[in-house]
C-alpha cells in the first residue's frame, strides 16, 4: 500500500510539473494579466513540486553541494568551456529579443531548478532503479531525451522548427547528465544550466 501511495504521489507530481513546463512559455495565456502575471508564484510552485519529487525518488546525497570525482579547477574549466560553447551557439542561432524581468528570474532561478530537480534529480534516479548504470548509461540518455522533448514547446512541438534548438539541447542534456553522474549532486548541473541561461539572456539583450 505504501509503495502504491509513493508511486501515485510521484505520478501526480510529475504530471503537475509537466503542466508547469508546457504552460510556462504561454504564461500570459495561463495567468490572468489583470493579476499582474504572478510568474514568481508559478515558478515557486514548480520548484516545490520538483523538489518534493526528487526527495521521494532520489537519495539524500543528491542535495549535497559536492563535486564528487571532479576537482574544482576541472569543474571551473568545464564552466568556461561550456560558456564559450553557449556563446558560440548564440551567435549561430541568434537568441530572442531582450527578455522581461519575469523571464530573467524564471530563466536564472525558477525553470533552472524545476528542470534540474526533475531531470537530473528524480527522473535520473528513477531510471537508475529500472536500469542501473553499466555500458550505455540509460539515466543520462533517458533524461537527455526527455529534456529535449520538453523544449519542443517553444515552437509549438513543431519538430522541423525545433531542429536547431534540439541540436543544442541534446549535447546540453548529455553534459548535465554526465556531470550529475560524476558528482552525484544536482547542484553542479544547476550551476552550468544557470550559466547557459545567463549567456542566452545577455545575448538576447
Amino acid at each position: 500500500m505504501r509503495s502504491r501511495l509513493r508511486a501515485a504521489t510521484l505520478l501526480l507530481s510529475l504530471c503537475s510539473i509537466a503542466f508547469v513546463q508546457v504552460s510556462r512559455h504561454g504564461e500570459r495565456a495561463v495567468v490572468d494579466e489583470a493579476a499582474g502575471r504572478p510568474i514568481f508564484l508559478f515558478a515557486l510552485w514548480g520548484i516545490a513540486l520538483a523538489a518534493a519529487v526528487t526527495a521521494l525518488a532520489s537519495p539524500s546525497s543528491v542535495w549535497r553541494p559536492a563535486l564528487g570525482g571532479l576537482t574544482l579547477p576541472a569543474f571551473l574549466g568545464i564552466c568556461v568551456a561550456w560558456g564559450a560553447v553557449v556563446y558560440g551557439a548564440g551567435l549561430l542561432f541568434e537568441y530572442s529579443d531582450a527578455p522581461s524581468r519575469e523571464d530573467v528570474v524564471g530563466a536564472l532561478i525558477g525553470w533552472v531548478l524545476v528542470e534540474e530537480f526533475l531531470f537530473r534529480g528524480a527522473l535520473f534516479d528513477l531510471i537508475d532503479r529500472v536500469r542501473p548504470p553499466g555500458g550505455l548509461d540509460a539515466a543520462i540518455v533517458g533524461t537527455t531525451v526527455l529534456f529535449a522533448v520538453s523544449h519542443l514547446q517553444y515552437n509549438a512541438f513543431d519538430f522541423a522548427e525545433s531542429a536547431g534548438q534540439i541540436a543544442y539541447v541534446i549535447p546540453t542534456g548529455l553534459l548535465f547528465g554526465w556531470i550529475r553522474r560524476r558528482t552525484g549532486s544536482v547542484w553542479p548541473s544547476v550551476v552550468l544550466h544557470s550559466l547557459a541561461n545567463t549567456i542566452a539572456i545577455v545575448g538576447g539583450g
